[in-house]
């Protein structure tokens, strides 16, 4: 199965993050490759427009959330590897730069969505329950298209809001084998900065 890790080449930090990830990946045998992601800057007005994909306008707070670059970014380049596992119809990882390897892959049986970090079930937005972060998961290609799906019916709104239990059944696999890497935890509560969030902060 490949993995990718979802990076920003154009920022320094975002680039050390990926490589740790990597690193971390590699020593425990996961099959993984850095993936350039969206830079949310360059898809405001008609670049976003030529994505064809609209907004969902059903909460308010999404739709708030999605005019933030970050956020923005953050959901094409999700998208983007949804329709890389639904094309090649192979399952495929999907990571995050700020998180770190810790264990091999252990398979265990899903049909969707199986979520390796982030078990805290939020409150119901337009795609139902769903859980804080996609930083780290395991996609199948019926989860794919199912996501796929609701965004061309529903539009966007933020990746992990959009992977809510109302479109992809969610498997947790809770051995830890990743976590938010220390270097992105130290960054956080020194700078209290995130790429989702302060994406024009960062460097």
């Amino acid at each position: 199965m490949k993995n990718y890790i979802i990076y920003l080449p154009g920022f320094g930090s975002s680039v050390d993050m990926a490589t740790n990830a990597l690193d971390t990946g590699t020593s425990q045998g996961w099959n993984i490759e850095l993936y350039a992601g969206v830079d949310g800057r360059t898809v405001a007005g008609d670049a976003w427009a030529s994505t064809g994909i609209t907004i969902n306008q059903a909460s308010a707070k999404c739709r708030d959330m999605m005019q933030l670059p970050g956020v923005r970014g953050c959901f094409l380049s999700h998208w983007n590897l949804w329709q890389h596992c639904a094309k090649t119809q192979q399952p495929i990882g999907i990571f995050e730069h700020d998180i770190e390897f810790l264990k091999s892959y252990q398979e265990l049986e899903f049909e969707h969505v199986l979520k390796l970090e982030g078990f805290s079930l939020k409150k119901p937005r337009p795609a139902g329950e769903w859980y804080e972060g996609a930083r780290a998961y395991i996609l199948k290609p019926p989860g794919a298209v199912r996501l796929l799906d609701w965004v061309k019916q529903n539009g966007a709104i933020p990746a992990d809001v959009c992977i809510g239990l109302n479109v992809v059944d969610i498997v947790l696999q809770r051995d830890e084998l990743v976590r938010i890497a220390q270097q992105a935890t130290d960054k956080w509560h020194k700078h209290k900065q995130s790429f989702t969030w302060n994406l024009e902060q960062q460097e």
